[in-house]
């Protein structure tokens, strides 16, 4: 097997930054879009109770690095769910009894929310 050495060019899957700088890069969530239709902030089942769960997650995220917040949070990638016309992989966090938030990460390393999924209708 041949390994790669750790450089800016050679990024994680699942984000911009390099693996060296995920471990102490801070976890940021970033709304720079509209979120998808029927998974936004109306969606019918995003219910004070589901609100709770999204602002503990929230809670829990803030001041933890990015692998801290994957290790935790992250579920298992689905390489058909992708976002816009550059296909950026979608990730998926899970937290609460069936709550997913997906997003992606933008070039600055932050979390680009796209989706709620107050009980996990996508991609399940």
């Amino acid at each position: 097997m041949v390994r790669k050495s750790l450089t800016a060019n050679n990024t994680a899957q699942s984000g911009a930054l390099p693996l060296t700088s995920r471990s102490t890069a801070l976890f940021y969530l970033s709304i720079n879009h509209q979120l998808e239709n029927n998974y936004d902030f109306k969606h019918k089942k995003l219910n004070k109770s589901k609100l709770s769960e999204l602002h503990a997650f929230i809670d829990k995220a803030v001041g933890k690095s990015i692998s801290d917040v994957e290790a935790l949070y992250k579920r298992k990638t689905d390489t058909s769910d992708t976002y816009g016309a550059s296909k950026k992989q979608i990730i998926h966090f899970g937290f609460g009894k069936s709550f997913r938030i997906h997003g992606f990460y933008n070039s600055h390393g932050y979390f680009e929310l796209c989706r709620l999924d107050p009980d996990h209708d996508k991609h399940s």
